[in-house]
């Protein structure tokens, strides 16, 4: 009898690139750790994405894809990955962005070990098609008040503890959340009593460019914003002096892309 995976990697994916999208499945293919599988979730990709959405299933036995016939968004592909799962660790891939050979086995490693945290994520290497151009150096131990900034945790590097997501609402698929749904599930998982920690090495190549930025529309940002106001007041960490960080999305909404890529990409230049 076969035995199941240890590890489920979930992956939602809409009209990605194609060779991205190849780059990406390669990556986990190519991991030392070996029992794995992977579910791709085509989230109503036009009829050529789909196709070679399709065929990563050709290229490993341990990958399947499950096709949805019109777009649900992230949230709800993440959740119709992890229905379908059969490991006790969920490791999260996006379809643009590269798992180091070593993540896997890390982190699950980690998970093994420290009973205490419910996932572990990564530090991670910004890169676009002209290669590497910054870093994320992450904290190690995040605290509620680390929230107040961004998110500590970079979501596609995170491993979870199964459980910890399906005991804890999974992630929340209500339009108010959307692109912002894993933010939100972080802040939940640390109002519950839970906690993460993140291994201070580049496990994950972070796809960031131009277009990456454009995504994160003014809607968006807005509903961040609502968020922080909501996710804060359940972490104890809403104050008069934190209120500003509620404001920040709607603030960084005012700039121009081209500022805002030239500024964040000055905040996260190799610096070591």
């Amino acid at each position: 009898m076969e035995s199941a995976p240890e590890i489920s990697v979930i992956t939602g994916v809409y009209n990605p690139n194609e060779k991205s999208f190849y780059k990406a499945v390669k990556s986990v293919i190519n991991q030392s750790f070996i029992n794995w599988e992977m579910i791709i979730v085509d989230d109503g990709s036009e009829k050529r994405a789909k196709s070679f959405i399709a065929d990563a299933e050709k290229a490993d036995g341990r990958i399947r894809v499950i096709s949805e016939n019109k777009n649900h968004g992230l949230a709800y592909g993440l959740n119709r990955c992890i229905r379908e799962s059969k490991g006790k660790y969920l490791a999260r891939m996006d379809a643009d962005d590269l798992s180091a050979p070593d993540r896997f086995q890390k982190q699950y490693d980690f998970l093994e070990n420290n009973k205490n945290y419910q996932w572990v994520g990564s530090d991670c290497v910004f890169f676009d098609r002209r290669g590497p151009w910054g870093y994320e150096k992450t904290k190690a131990k995040p605290a509620e008040a680390d929230f107040l900034f961004n998110s500590p945790f970079v979501h596609p590097s995170v491993m979870f503890r199964k459980e910890a997501v399906t005991e804890n609402g999974w992630y929340n698929v209500s339009e108010k959340y959307k692109g912002v749904e894993d933010y939100e599930l972080f802040m939940r998982l640390y109002a519950s009593g839970l906690k993460g920690f993140n291994i201070n090495e580049p496990l994950l190549f972070y796809r960031e460019d131009l277009n990456s930025v454009k995504r994160r529309g003014g809607k968006r940002r807005i509903r961040e914003a609502f968020l922080r106001l909501h996710g804060f007041k359940s972490l104890n960490v809403l104050k008069l002096y934190t209120f500003p960080f509620v404001l920040k999305p709607l603030a960084v909404g005012l700039l121009p892309d081209a500022v805002y890529i030239k500024l964040r990409r000055k905040s996260k230049k190799f610096n070591f």
